[in-house]
């Protein structure tokens, strides 16, 4: 009697604690109260054993889903009794048993066997071009590789894959046709009166990899405004316009800031290191200024006023020889301010010389002017130092590059590689060469008592270059 339910596809309820097995019972043992599942699945999973033999203590519930026909049902009770139909030859793959174990005991006892093979399909066997046998459906013997790939899909996956599907290669052209991206936007379009869809534009504007999908305010490029007519504005790289302003507005700005605690010498400072950090980049960077190329270093001729300019060679001379580069500064035999007196007196504690004449200059690969304009500072007819002509021709006849402090707007005689200059420009001639502003770090309360408007153009440098907008 237990022989004829071989064959049925049934469901067994074993619990919570082992789940539900779907299969089709391969074999009913009476003496042991046993039903031996195949091609199961436990809780949907599929099995990795070939077939699976559950106790009748175990089974809560069982349902039949599917009877089984006779001729399934004529071969299922064969294999059973491991008989054979010819002289065929069995072949029993037999694994060693895995058992489930739930709370220290066995539940599930499972059992992997391969069926003997059929006599007509026998015959049909026959060797492949690399010495395996092939099935009649073509397919070959399994080898040692895919073994190893069956065995690591089972450990990965609960099951082996079908080699026969990723063989197949996926159509994205197929199948990106079968969404019809258009007639989705013309459906959300058409429910704009939902609130809860945004309605898709028809044509979405597209942006570069340099634009902002965002809207911002546009940017103010005249920040800074002076009283009166400005004869030349300059701009910065960034844009921003920059005005000139009168020797008599700049004379008012400068002493103004000295009444109330910007000192020269502050001003000095701050305009002798950045033009110190300028001449480095003239005299060769790191390539020349090197421990192991000392007899290589460069020599830096000064040639200095009486007044405001003076100071600010006399700083930049000093600044530059804690670099370890020879000096020299040339200025008048008298007539000189007191900020410039100590500033030189700083200076000679370099043990670098000082001239009042053309006399022992040497060679220089540097020339800097911080020459006084007599319009621009306090002593109009003051003359000019007696050496003044010799050193103009001496500097025509020199190929080193010249550098300006805060030169004359008219231009020093000689044409200039560039000039620096404090807060706002002058007026300044093209021989002026490149125009680099200087930040002096004024108070803005300071601008607006000169009737100046005035928001910082820096940004996040100390230095800028300015040119002159066409």
């Amino acid at each position: 009697m237990a022989e004829n339910w071989i064959g049925y596809t049934v469901a067994i309820n074993c619990g919570s604690i082992l789940g539900t097995f779907k299969g089709v019972i391969a074999k009913v043992e009476a003496s042991d109260q046993s039903i031996t599942l195949r091609n199961a699945a436990r809780n949907g999973v599929p099995c990795t054993s070939r077939e699976i033999t559950i106790r009748a203590t175990d089974i809560k519930d069982l349902e039949i889903l599917q009877r089984a026909s006779s001729h399934s049902q004529a071969d299922e009770r064969a294999h059973s009794h491991g008989s054979s139909n010819g002289p065929i030859r069995s072949a029993f793959h037999a694994a060693a048993p895995h058992s489930l174990s739930v709370n220290g005991r066995e539940n599930v006892q499972t059992v992997q066997t391969l069926s003997p093979m059929r006599h007509e399909n026998m015959h049909s066997i026959k060797p492949g071009p690399s010495g395996r046998c092939l099935f009649p459906d073509g397919v070959r013997s399994p080898s040692k590789k895919d073994r190893h790939f069956k065995q690591r899909d089972v450990a990965a996956f609960g099951s082996p894959i079908d080699n026969t599907v990723l063989e197949e290669d996926f159509d994205f052209e197929k199948n990106l046709a079968l969404f019809n991206k258009q007639a989705e936007y013309e459906m959300i379009n058409q429910q704009s009166s939902r609130p809860d869809l945004v309605k898709q534009a028809e044509t979405p504007q597209k942006y570069r990899h340099d634009e902002n999908v965002l809207e911002v305010t546009p940017a103010k490029y005249r920040q800074i405004k002076v009283p009166g007519n400005t004869s030349l504005e300059y701009v910065t790289d960034s844009g921003l316009v920059v005005p000139s302003i009168s020797i008599s507005l700049r004379n008012q700005l400068l002493g103004l800031s000295e009444r109330l605690g910007v000192s020269v010498e502050r001003q000095a400072e701050l305009i002798g290191r950045a033009a110190t950090e300028m001449a480095l980049q003239l005299l060769g960077g790191g390539h020349r200024l090197n421990p192991r190329n000392a007899h290589q270093l460069p020599s830096v001729v000064v040639f200095c006023g009486s007044q405001r300019s003076a100071v600010l060679g006399a700083n930049f001379a000093r600044q530059l020889s804690g670099h370890d580069i020879h000096v020299q500064i040339v200025i008048p035999e008298s007539g000189i301010s007191s900020e410039l007196f100590r500033e030189l007196a700083l200076f000679k504690l370099t043990k670098n010389p000082v001239l009042t004449s053309m006399q022992g200059i040497s060679n220089a690969d540097l020339i800097v002017m911080a020459i006084d304009d007599p319009l621009m500072d306090d002593f109009p007819n003051k003359p000019q130092p007696d050496w003044l002509p010799a050193a103009m021709d001496w500097i025509k006849n020199s190929r080193a590059p010249i550098m300006g402090l805060d030169p004359p707007p008219q231009g020093t005689g000689v044409e200039l590689k560039l000039s620096l200059v404090g807060s706002l420009p002058l007026a300044h001639s093209p021989s002026n060469g490149k125009i680099y502003l200087v930040n002096l770090s004024l108070p803005v309360s300071l601008y607006q008592e000169l009737g100046i408007t005035y928001k910082s153009p820096f940004g996040p440098k100390f230095v800028i270059p300015v040119h002159p907008k066409a």
